[in-house]
This record gives C-alpha cells, structure tokens and sequence, in this order.
C-alpha cells in the first residue's frame, strides 16, 4: 500500500510539472548524457525521500532524448536504470519509486569504478556529459573520483541537515553546481537547472571549448581579463 502511494504521489507531482511546463527543450537546453550516482545509504528515511523526489524532479526536467544513466548505490550491490528521456513515456517514474527504502548499512565509498567507463567513454562524442552526485550526510566518496572528475560538468545534491560538507564542494564544479536538498525538495528547482541546461550545450572539458568541429583550449580565447565571447564558450573557467 505504502509504495502504490508513493508511486501514485510521484506520478501527480511529474504530470504538475509537465502541465506547468511544457519542456524545457530549446535551443538553450539540448539533449545531453546524465550520469546520476544516487547513494541510498543514509541513517534516516527523510533524507532518502529528499533524494528520489529530487532524482524524479530533475530527470523530469531534462530534455526529451538526454540519455539517462541512474547508479543506485546499495549496501550490498549497485543498480542500473539506463533509459532515453521522453516525456510521453513516464515507466522510469514507477522504477524508481520502487527504490523504497534505504540501503541498511554502508558497504563501500563511491569509488572509481561507479564512473570510470562514463568517463572513458570517447565514442559518446556527440552530446554534452554531466554528473549528478545525490548523496547524504552518510556518503563517502573516494578521492581519485574527485581528481578524474575535476574538468568534467559535476554537480551534487546533498540531502541533510548541515551545510554541504567540503568533500562535495570540491567535488562540484562550481558553486552553482551544489544544491542542499531540504524542506524545499518541492520547490522549484530554479538556478539549478538554470546552470544544468547551460553546460548540455558544453561539448567539451570544462577548460576547452568546441569550435564546431573539435575541442580546444579555453586558453585560446580567454586572457586576464576575460571577452563576452570567452565567457559565452568557457564559462566554467
């Protein structure tokens, strides 16, 4: 009874957005590749709650034909959702809502191996590539993950009743990269998003640039003091 609820409750919240916006596809918001690490180990089911409600909430705003890879994190084992993002097929909705509880106890920290054929994947060349660390006051993450992540398009929603701890500042690739889920999970999700559809237009690394043909380095085009143009290109520097 409790999880047709929760999926039920899931669905009205994503059909509310849907009819309040109608996409945010446009030509400020392309299709790109989202890896989402959604660590469930947490100490209460509060926060675990934050995070699937987020982890709905963002996947529900990204473009029609992003590429949608979901990790959950377990205690003993690490699941996967991969799936093309179309708003006229919700079916993800229902499999993520039957993630109904916590992971019990901590197994291991969000190691190199979570990511590292995201990273390496160089035949996913024609779309941006973002990261999404949903994590709580219980995560742990190792540090070679931060150093590979370091010129990539990271961000983390950080669920718990403490401010962010430094660990996952490092981690994000900006200030606006980070999030604090709490009572306002259901709000909108604002500056965020803002920022998540601005990097889907970035092809590359975050200090290079794309000149329509292949990467280069934003060291190209940026100096001391920084163009318009420079700042529209490589705005992650």
């Amino acid at each position: 009874m409790k999880l047709n609820l929760m999926i039920t409750w899931l669905f009205i919240m994503v059909d509310q957005v849907n009819s309040e916006n109608s996409g945010i596809q446009s030509e400020n918001c392309i299709p790109f590749k989202a890896v989402i690490i959604w660590d469930t180990y947490t100490d209460g089911y509060r926060f675990f709650y934050y995070q699937r409600v987020f982890i709905v909430k963002l996947i529900n705003e990204m473009p029609d034909n992003s590429k949608i890879y979901l990790k959950i994190l377990g205690s003993d084992t690490t699941s996967f959702l991969h799936f093309d993002k179309d708003h006229l097929n919700d079916s993800w909705v229902e499999k993520i809502a039957g993630i109904n509880d916590p992971a019990p106890f901590r197994n291991n920290s969000i190691s190199v191996e979570i990511i590292r054929n995201d990273v390496f994947d160089i035949l996913n060349t024609n779309m941006a590539v973002e990261y999404f660390f949903v994590v709580n006051e219980c995560s742990e993450i190792e540090e070679e993950v931060i150093k590979m992540l370091k010129k990539q398009k990271t961000f983390v929603a950080f669920a718990g009743d403490t401010d962010s701890p430094a660990v996952w500042k490092r981690l994000s690739t900006s200030k606006k990269h980070l999030k604090n889920l709490n009572d306002d999970v259901h709000g909108p999700l604002g500056p965020f998003l803002d920022i998540l559809c601005r990097d889907s237009l970035l092809m590359c690394d975050t200090d290079m640039y794309w000149n329509g043909f292949r990467c280069y380095r934003c060291s190209y085009i940026c100096t001391s003091i920084p163009s318009e143009f420079c700042k529209d290109e490589c705005p992650c520097m």
